[in-house]
């Protein structure tokens, strides 16, 4: 963080510690930004780190109408994110995702980041 904030930078040189609230305001930024990519270290199965998480989407991840403005993405056109897809053993695949803008219907046609095309359905 301390790269793109020289107040930072100096604050951190001349060891004073730096308030926290300062630091979480320039993580958010940096974030919206897409100057850093945070990676958090956790496991589902014990529960370590799952907390952090869900404070790091809340408070740190830019919202859907800023992530939408920094892709260029028009408000008419449906820009959907596929996070993960689960191939199920009697349902077929099923992909968790976020609406960014438009609207996702059965049957509508996608264009992959990869130039390809699918449809919705289920």
């Amino acid at each position: 963080l301390a790269d793109h904030d020289d107040h930072l930078m100096e604050q951190l040189l001349e060891e004073i510690e730096p308030p926290k609230d300062a630091i979480f305001d320039d993580l958010s930024a940096d974030l919206r930004a897409g100057a850093v990519t945070p990676v958090l270290i956790g496991t589902a199965e014990k529960g370590n780190g799952v907390l952090r998480l869900l404070k790091a989407i809340r408070h740190d991840a830019p919202d859907v109408e800023a992530t939408r403005k920094r892709l260029g993405a028009l408000e008419s056109q449906t820009v959907v994110q596929v996070m993960k897809t689960i191939h199920t053993a009697h349902g077929g695949k099923l992909s968790v995702s976020r609406v960014l803008s438009g609207q996702l219907a059965d049957a509508a046609e996608l264009f992959l980041s990869n130039g390809d095309t699918t449809k919705v359905s289920g």
